[in-house]
């Protein structure tokens, strides 16, 4: 019932178009990609189709038959299309486009610039460890994978851990960038961005 309503919600005029709008930069600031929106958005369409569909074979059935209700599986990390909560409204939902390119929350500021530095670079492990340990001011603002892979599960999240996200020096190590990052520090982040010619465009949802 709450899936119908919300389809006839959105079919309501230009609100489909303001909400889908909406409801992108939301999960932009959560720190979803583009491509995992695009996901979401193909998910919530099957099921406006599968609506559809059932309604056209509800039609051919007596309303005296039963029916069994039919479970949905949902994508993983669901998510709402609005939030009032107290933590949710407190969170820094600043983004940061990166030369152009689709904004991004903090941690994928930095995971970009340093795979940007890389590529440009391409220096050993040693001295990007070294070059971003300094400038940014946070110890293991990288890390090697196999450091990463011997440490407890709870301190794994604290970087970008998936397997596209790895990155590899100039030696041939794999290593991965630190998730945790204040606002205090992305001051610091953007000046070695533009110190490389790189531009930083920052992105207030609340302006």
């Amino acid at each position: 019932m709450a899936t119908k309503n919300i389809i006839k919600l959105l079919e309501k005029g230009n609100i489909a178009k303001d909400l889908k709008v909406a409801y992108s930069f939301m999960l932009l600031s959560r720190g979803y990609t583009a491509d995992e929106i695009k996901v979401l958005d193909d998910y919530v369409f099957s099921i406006r189709k599968k609506e559809a569909g059932e309604s056209a074979d509800t039609n051919q059935i007596s309303d005296s038959v039963p029916r069994k209700r039919k479970q949905r599986s949902l994508p993983k990390n669901p998510v709402c299309l609005t939030s009032t909560s107290e933590a949710y409204n407190n969170r820094d939902h600043t983004l940061y486009s990166l030369n152009g390119k689709v904004p991004v929350t903090k941690g994928r500021l930095v995971w970009s610039i340093i795979k940007l530095y890389q590529e440009q670079h391409n220096p050993t492990f040693e001295e990007l460890s070294q070059l971003f340990n300094r400038e940014f001011l946070l110890r293991n603002t990288v890390i090697n994978v196999l450091s990463l892979d011997a440490l407890r599960p709870d301190r794994q999240k604290r970087f970008y851990y998936n397997e596209p996200d790895l990155l590899v020096s100039k030696d041939g190590i794999r290593y991965a960038v630190s998730n945790q990052w204040a606002i205090n520090k992305m001051d610091t982040v953007i000046s070695f961005a533009q110190t490389n010619g790189w531009k930083v465009e920052v992105i207030n949802p609340a302006t």
